[in-house]
């Protein structure tokens, strides 16, 4: 009878720890799926976080220094030659945005043609993007579509051939900018620039502040085509089809002069000054007879004067807000540069003098670097 007893107590005291063994392997298995689970929900979770995209919107608005551009719209260059539009278009290529502290994003599959009488909106592409700080782009089409033929695209494509065509030739390439109207006194005379060249696909690049909201980021800038025309002496007229000489000039301004994140600065236009009351006639009648132009106020490198015919009777000076003559003449057009680039920002006051009738006109002038 013992040995059985022995046997049943053995029989227990081995059933005890396959029960402690059962548990056991029972919480290492909920334990392991409690870890599997959180690994997966945390792996789902991170997924979801990364494959949120933003689409990138780019926006150019079209100006004339402070103004909406316009066709026909009078406006004048940094010389100080006026001029107008009648066709302003150029193409944008290769286009990146910097974003999140120093990270690219490139969309080389995009070509923009620009018509500046026209909204530019246009969808870039997607990416992981939270914030973008600058945007660069080239003036142009890039040398491996350049020299392709243009019917091998749809009518709706940027780079398809279109009335007017910005598609030179085979060889050529595509004009790169075209810009052409009036320019010169009473708008007179024509111009045209019809820009190409490989030589001359110039890159730019604009800051930019653009935060993604609602899975959208825009990225806006402004193109003031008042200066499209910079550093050109073209005030008889001039025409270029090229990719030398001034049709260079032209794509520089567009790379380094045109394009803003800020909007351009409101510039009075050029202005007749009144001397309607002014009562001599050797002097100052000179001045009332053939009028004087005026402009740009306010003037960053240069005040331009404007006269019909020379005189010998009126002095200009120009005279700062606490009374210091920082530029004089004696000698009064047909036409004067003055410049301003060394003065300080400020109001001055261009003053023509009569010298026989001892009469002055005062005309303010803001010159703002």
């Amino acid at each position: 009878m013992r040995p059985l007893r022995q046997m049943n107590a053995m029989q227990i005291m081995t059933s005890k720890p396959k029960k402690s063994t059962y548990f056991t392997l029972r919480f290492n298995t909920e334990n392991s799926i409690m870890k599997n689970l959180f690994v997966l929900f945390t792996v789902l979770a991170i997924s979801t976080i990364t494959i949120a995209q933003t689409t990138v919107n780019f926006e150019i608005i079209h100006k004339l220094h402070g103004e909406d551009f316009a066709y026909n719209q009078e406006t004048f260059s940094d010389m100080g030659i006026t001029f107008d539009a009648d066709r302003l278009q150029y193409y944008i290529s290769e286009i990146s945005v910097e974003h999140d502290g120093g990270e690219i994003t490139e969309f080389d599959d995009v070509w923009i043609l620009v018509s500046a009488g026209a909204n530019t909106n246009v969808q870039l592409g997607t990416d992981t993007i939270d914030s973008i700080e600058s945007i660069s782009f080239h003036i142009g089409v890039d040398q491996a579509h350049n020299h392709l033929d243009p019917t091998q695209y749809s009518s709706s494509h940027p780079l398809s051939l279109g009335n007017p065509s910005m598609h030179w030739g085979w060889t050529a390439g595509y004009r790169f900018v075209a810009i052409e109207g009036n320019i010169g006194a009473d708008l007179a005379n024509n111009y045209q620039f019809h820009a190409l060249g490989d030589g001359n696909y110039f890159q730019t690049t604009v800051p930019a502040n653009a935060k993604a909201q609602n899975g959208a980021a825009t990225v806006q800038i402004y193109a003031n085509y008042a200066h499209a025309l910079n550093n050109l002496d073209i005030a008889d007229g001039f025409q270029l089809h090229s990719e030398i000489g001034e049709c260079i000039t032209v794509l520089e301004n567009f790379r380094d002069d045109v394009f803003s994140m800020e909007p351009p600065a409101d510039t009075i236009l050029p202005e007749v000054i009144d001397t309607t009351d002014s009562t001599d006639v050797t002097g100052l009648a000179f001045i009332r007879e053939n009028q004087v132009r005026l402009f740009p106020n306010p003037a960053q490198d240069f005040v331009r004067v404007d006269f019909l015919e020379s005189s010998t009777d009126v002095s200009i000076e120009l005279v700062s807000s606490q009374g210091v003559v920082v530029y004089q003449s004696q000698e009064v057009g047909p036409s004067m540069l003055i410049p301003v680039n060394t003065f300080p920002n400020g109001l001055y006051y261009l003053q023509l003098s009569s010298e026989s009738s001892g009469q002055v006109l005062n005309k303010p002038i803001m010159v703002l670097h």
